[in-house]
């Protein structure tokens, strides 16, 4: 499963030291669930991978558990050797483990920061 987002803009690559991801996890599967970021130039028409987080707020599944969604920041660092110089599109690949084809993640993105080089 894939979630994307068109920034409306090319930003430069050299405008940050990282990108975080916010989410928001209701899952009860820990240990089985990563997500990939990959930026995406539309202009160039290729994409740089800044690799994989794993999803750790998890909670394991209890009967009659209904406990509220935790929330969780992943870190992505920006690459000093890059396949793109801008990019205007995030995608967020939800990558699970095999053993989970018969349920998905419940996971949500709830916001993307842009971390400005020196923070």
């Amino acid at each position: 499963m894939d979630a994307h987002q068109n920034l409306g803009t090319l930003i430069n690559l050299d405008c940050c030291s990282r990108i975080e991801i916010v989410i928001r996890n209701a899952d009860r599967y820990p240990e089985s669930v990563s997500l990939e970021l990959v930026l995406t130039s539309s202009a160039e028409k290729r994409s740089q991978s800044l690799g994989r987080a794993m999803v750790r707020s998890t909670r394991p599944w209890k009967l009659y558990d209904d406990r509220p969604a935790t929330t969780e920041t992943l870190s992505f660092l920006m690459p000093s050797n890059s396949e793109i110089r801008r990019f205007d599109e995030i995608t967020v690949v939800f990558r699970l483990d095999a053993d989970r084809s018969d349920a998905g993640a419940k996971i949500g993105i709830d916001h993307f920061a842009l971390l400005p080089r020196g923070l």
